[in-house]
């Protein structure tokens, strides 16, 4: 058996050299490169068509002056009808003469083109008979100029109702509201101002027309509610004074365990009842947080009714209750355990 594996060896060697000779490509003939009539050495020119027919004319305003630089451009006007079908275009020159030669007959399209008018487009057949004369379109009438700005000086104070536990109205912003039917060329846009702490706030520049007016408190600056004050303004004069009193009240009150023990930092969480923010939730207000002696103070509160829950440590409680302007209203929580039972 050892002496028959190098003649198999041998053998498979042969089958494999045989099988790749017999697989291989047959040689090209060369003789197809030598017959000019089965494989052509060059291609024949491409011909293009040449016109016979010239065109001349003038290019004139439309009340007949010459034009200068206008760009006359011509297409077929039937893009598959026999025959060559380029755009072809030229300027007019200072007399508003142009030329065109080497057309063929048929349908073209004319645009006239030209940087103070509107474009001109129309059908000519050709030939035709001695120079043309084509007006341009009439110029557009006039842009209107925009109105001027007219700008004067607001100035104004926002005012408490009396007797509100609020003293400081530091960052309270007015808010203006271009008026329904303000044109929209009378450059009215929305414009925002702070307070100082007396209430006292000025726009100097602000444009002539009629607004809107709204106030917001601090904590909602750039927003659109809570509107703690609304009013009309005609802003029609070089100097215009505006005084605005604030449609608010505040819950005050008093947070108590049972035997009468202030709660320090418990907190009043107030949500409207019925008013909803942009998302469709109910409106929620900052919360007042209790001092020392247990005591809270509320923000300034638009008028309506409002949901208030108390929560100090394990002790919650809710009440739900009504303002009105200039009210303060004093909440009356019953006392809170915030411990459970047994501890």
């Amino acid at each position: 058996m050892k002496r028959l594996l190098p003649w198999l060896a041998l053998a498979v060697l042969l089958g494999t050299g045989l099988a790749i000779y017999a697989g291989r490509p047959e040689p090209l003939d060369e003789s197809l490169f030598d017959d000019e009539e089965a494989m052509p050495a060059t291609l024949e020119p491409l011909a293009l068509a040449r016109g016979e027919l010239e065109l001349t004319g003038r290019v004139t305003t439309h009340t007949g002056e010459p034009v200068a630089d206008a760009l006359i451009a011509l297409e077929r006007a039937r893009p598959f009808e026999p025959g060559p079908a380029p755009v072809r275009g030229t300027y007019s020159d200072a007399q508003g003469a142009f030329r065109f030669e080497r057309l063929t007959p048929g349908a073209w399209r004319v645009v006239l083109q030209h940087a103070h008018v509107p474009p001109r487009s129309f059908t000519l057949e050709l030939p035709v008979a001695g120079p043309v004369t084509w007006p341009l379109a009439p110029p557009l009438p006039p842009i209107e100029p925009m109105p001027e700005l007219v700008r004067g000086a607001l100035s104004g104070e926002v005012r408490l109702p009396p007797g509100l536990p609020v003293r400081d109205l530091q960052g309270y912003e007015v808010v203006f509201l271009p008026a329904a039917g303000t044109p929209a060329l009378a450059g009215a846009t929305l414009r925002r101002v702070e307070c100082d702490a007396r209430g006292a706030f000025a726009l100097p520049d602000l444009v002539r027309a009629s607004y809107d007016v709204r106030v917001l408190p601090p904590w909602a600056r750039g927003g659109s509610w809570p509107e703690l004050a609304r009013a009309t303004c005609s802003h029609a004069a070089d100097s215009t004074r505006l005084e605005l009193e604030l449609e608010a009240g505040v819950l005050v009150g008093a947070l108590l365990e049972a035997g009468g023990r202030p709660l320090v930092g418990a907190v009043v969480r107030i949500t409207s009842v019925g008013a909803k923010d942009a998302l469709g939730k109910p409106q929620l207000w900052p919360a007042a947080v209790s001092d020392e002696d247990g005591r809270f103070t509320s923000e300034l509160l638009a008028p309506g009714r409002y949901l208030l829950h108390a929560r100090a440590g394990a002790g919650a409680q809710d009440l739900e209750l009504e303002i009105q302007a200039g009210e303060v209203r004093e909440v009356p929580f019953a006392a809170l355990a915030p411990r459970p039972e047994g501890r």
